[in-house]
């Protein structure tokens, strides 16, 4: 199975119920560009936008579970919540 074609939320999935490092992988570095720029909007400081995404990836990998029965058609809901996350971080 190529991950790379995969939608985010199947992405995040397989990271959910198989634990697929590389799917989680491939996940941060589909939505980065979007978390930097909301990281930076808030901390104005890239030093700080890339601490915050570290923070937040974690957070994020960390609450997983609470995902689990997350559907592919549920792509805006992740993405929401992920940006939720980052936007908590940048203000911690």
């Amino acid at each position: 199975m190529n991950l790379n074609t995969l939608a985010n939320a199947e992405l995040f999935r397989l990271y959910v119920v198989n634990g697929s490092k590389e799917a989680i992988n491939i996940f941060f570095q589909n939505q980065m560009d979007l978390f930097y720029r909301v990281a930076y909007k808030y901390t104005k400081n890239a030093a700080d936008a890339e601490d915050v995404l570290q923070s937040a990836f974690m957070s994020i990998m960390d609450t997983a579970y609470q995902y689990k029965g997350l559907q592919s058609n549920e792509e805006k809901l992740l993405q929401s919540w992920c940006l939720s996350v980052v936007v908590h971080c940048s203000l911690m």
